[in-house]
């Protein structure tokens, strides 16, 4: 069966809630993505990221048609208020009909988008009619996806493993930060105000509060700068795929600008290559490379925008006493943006909070199509309880803690054959060992998680990346090797 899909959405609808959506619509009326031949919407819409990533995703073409096309339509379930907004008073229904198909099911909704599945009823004259997109902007040079990018190591953890795959460095929040959270819960009937938090990042920090603006997690801000017309982004890998994943779900097809284990990792050119974005982390998930902040600030030439993820650098240096952190940096220039995170440190994961450092007109323009209240009550006090003095003296324990944990960890691979990047400076290690796959998989048996590193760009399957520990961890990892090994 040829399957048309009628899409209708706002500006601001979030692409993935898009393609969960039709995911879903799709399962319950027992079809699959490749009986989707084309995407279909109002031309206002057709280069929307959601509607793009649809597509790709779907390998089908979309057919975008003028709000007095789709008027024109006989359609079930008409709304004044689509008409008052896109002058058709049906978007979805009515792109199906327009791509001459019959709608199976009413319209489904969810996060401010609206999904009809159609039946092609000419589907032999349409082809000639859709126009494929690309996956992006196409460079010379460009790295197709080749890497499971949504894959994070929180898929490798179940109940009752000993956690070596995800960075997040208890099980639970420290007590004065859970104290912080149950005072809040009574102000949950207000809507949420980031002021007083935002004021207390850049207090910590030492910058203006119109350079701070806190985000849903990092991964929000990630969203946001990938929302901007970029011609040439460019990823350094390996690192955090979400930066990648965040780019291509906006349209983007970034460059990946590889690090190599030959040299450790280690930035040995500042040439953007043509880029005019490039991202990069510090320290870098997963090889922990802490790299020096002037060879970073050398990618932001004229023309070049620099994104800078530091959601590890608190455990390598306080907030409030900067040596390697660009944040001081970006407060005021315009070619820098740096992302910082306060949920691997603090242990607060699931409550998604984090925050970007940047100038602040780049901020306000960054900003500007971000939904209502993206930041709650309990993320607001949560990141004000973080750059509390009692959160500083928090961290500033892990970061004591953390150069004994990682000899240990270092010391306990190396010797049981595996290959370590040198000088780690992030709570996890990357190592190479030529039967990774099998010894993952043993440990898994043995309820000992570890990180597949093979969905970085630019590792492969012989890669593991393992979480800093403390010594009854790595005790136990050493003993479950040792007994792989006999």
């Amino acid at each position: 069966m040829s399957v048309v899909l009628g899409v209708g959405g706002r500006p601001s609808s979030d692409p993935g809630a898009l393609v969960a959506l039709v995911q879903q619509q799709l399962a319950a009326h027992g079809l699959s993505p490749a009986d989707v031949d084309t995407v279909a919407t109002i031309e206002a819409r057709a280069g929307h990221p959601g509607v793009q990533l649809l597509a790709v995703s779907l390998d089908a073409g979309i057919r975008a048609f003028t709000a007095d096309e789709l008027a024109a339509q006989p359609v079930a379930h008409p709304s004044a208020t689509v008409a008052s907004h896109s002058g058709t008073p049906s978007v979805a229904e009515a792109a199906v009909l327009a791509a001459g198909a019959s709608p199976l099911a009413q319209p489904a909704k969810a996060d401010d988008w609206v999904v009809v599945i159609g039946r092609s009823n000419s589907a032999p004259g349409l082809e000639g009619q859709v126009a494929r997109p690309e996956s992006g902007r196409s460079r010379p040079g460009a790295a197709a996806p080749s890497h499971d990018l949504a894959h994070h190591g929180d898929v490798e953890v179940e109940a009752g493993m000993l956690d070596f795959a995800v960075n997040v460095h208890a099980d639970e929040p420290p007590a004065f930060l859970a104290e912080a959270l149950r005072g809040a819960v009574a102000d949950l009937a207000r809507y949420p105000d980031p002021t007083r938090a935002t004021h207390a990042v850049a207090r910590a920090h030492g910058i203006d509060p119109e350079s701070v603006l806190l985000t849903h997690g990092a991964a929000e801000a990630f969203g946001l700068v990938a929302q901007q017309p970029w011609e040439r982004p460019a990823v350094v890998h390996p690192q955090f795929t979400e930066p990648e994943a965040a780019l291509r779900a906006h349209g983007h097809d970034p460059a990946r600008l590889l690090l190599t284990a030959e040299t450790g990792f280690r930035l040995t050119s500042t040439d953007p290559r043509g880029a005019d974005l490039v991202i990069v982390g510090n320290p870098t998930n997963p090889t922990s490379r802490l790299h020096p902040r002037g060879a970073l600030r050398g990618f932001a030439q004229d023309g070049v925008t620099v994104l800078v993820d530091e959601a590890f650098l608190d455990v390598v240096e306080p907030i409030d006493a900067p040596r390697d952190s660009l944040v001081r940096d970006a407060a005021t220039d315009p070619r820098l943006l740096v992302t910082r995170s306060l949920t691997k440190t603090y242990s607060i994961a699931g409550l998604r909070i984090g925050y970007l450092v940047g100038h602040p007109d780049v901020l306000r323009r960054l900003a500007a199509r971000r939904s209502p209240w993206p930041v709650s009550t309990l993320a607001a006090v949560a990141a004000e309880a973080c750059v509390s003095p009692e959160g500083l003296a928090y961290a500033a324990g892990v970061r004591r803690q953390l150069p004994e944990q990682l000899a240990a960890l270092v010391a306990t691979l190396s010797a049981r054959g595996f290959t370590v990047v040198d000088d780690p400076r992030g709570p996890f290690v990357l190592a190479q060992h030529p039967e990774a796959t099998r010894i993952r998989e043993e440990l898994r048996a043995r309820k000992i998680a570890v990180r597949r590193a093979d969905t970085f760009p630019g590792l492969d399957g012989t890669w593991l990346r393992f979480a800093a520990r403390g010594p009854a961890g790595t005790s136990a990892l050493a003993d479950a090797l040792d007994d792989l090994a006999r």
